[in-house]
């Protein structure tokens, strides 16, 4: 193809794409700008001399990939953070991967859930007081007799918290050790791994609303890590974290991973450091409460 044919096509595509069309329903284009080795830019994702197409392609290979920037022939793949740090521009232009599938129009989540879809399904965030797969669960269902004891969602009865554990009333579906000590992320996690439990996960509202309470703005260490640069921060079962501090996570704006683990910060996820210091809660449960509605 000669060099006139190439310029009319791409006249053609910028066109398109200013009107904010789709490319074959897989993404939609907006003119927009990001700094290419922005924190949200995926570890290893940075292609020079790449064909648009094959740019493309090579984010929906890619499990976290939902913003292209591609520029001067080359291609960088960035998270779903990326949209934080737009910049407006009328001459570049950001490619945002569409979910072809849209898990949320049947409206799954119950009580006022907000459902996020995904490609492999959907999540709700629940409101206060409910949980579960579609917050179908309200909490006030389930107590037990003190504190000593713990709601199995597994077993569907209340069992005893391990020594030196405790429930809390708003939500018994786990026991706590708030041990009170002050420690770097590594040595939090093996605390708490010696005690057969792990560190703080608070994936609902409920739970952050009552360290929230409890430890105000003290830092609290919460299980969950990343590896490389532009990874999503998902807790150690698996499920995805949610309900993060405005901005957040932004790595200090550093273009190398900086910042790779979490803390709870005024009842919200924010990262930081491993050398930096926070509380110690070690959390004990033999059931994960999302999977149960």
């Amino acid at each position: 193809m000669c060099r006139g044919q190439m310029k009319i096509i791409l006249i053609l595509l910028i066109f398109m794409f200013k009107k904010s069309q789709s490319i074959d329903g897989q993404f939609t284009a907006k003119f927009s700008d990001i700094d290419p080795k922005n924190f949200s830019q995926i570890s290893d994702c940075w292609f020079p001399n790449l064909s648009l197409m094959s740019c493309l392609i090579k984010c929906l290979s890619h499990e976290f990939c939902t913003y292209v920037r591609y520029a001067d022939k080359t291609c960088s793949l960035h998270t779903i953070f990326a949209k934080q740090n737009f910049v407006s521009s009328n001459k570049k232009i950001i490619y945002r991967r569409n979910f072809i599938k849209e898990n949320c129009l049947s409206s799954p989540c119950k009580n006022q859930g907000v459902c996020i879809n995904r490609p492999e399904g959907f999540d709700c965030l629940c409101q206060n007081g409910f949980f579960g797969k579609n917050c179908a669960s309200s909490v006030q269902n389930y107590h037990c007799t003190n504190t000593m004891e713990f709601w199995s969602l597994k077993l569907n009865k209340c069992i005893p918290c391990p020594t030196n554990f405790q429930s809390i009333v708003e939500y018994p579906f786990n026991c706590y050790h708030k041990s009170g000590k002050i420690l770097t992320y590594s040595s939090a996690k093996l605390f708490c791994e010696q005690m057969n439990s792990n560190l703080l996960r608070t994936k609902c509202i409920t739970e952050r609303n009552y360290f929230q309470k409890i430890y105000n703005r003290n830092i609290t260490w919460l299980d969950s890590k990343i590896t490389y640069l532009g990874e999503e921060y998902l807790w150690s079962d698996g499920s995805k974290v949610y309900g993060f501090y405005k901005d957040e996570p932004n790595n200090s704006g550093k273009t190398y991973l900086y910042e790779s683990v979490l803390v709870l910060y005024d009842g919200q996820m924010v990262d930081t450091t491993e050398n930096n210091t926070a509380l110690v809660v070690c959390q004990y449960t033999d059931s994960n409460e999302y999977l149960y509605s």
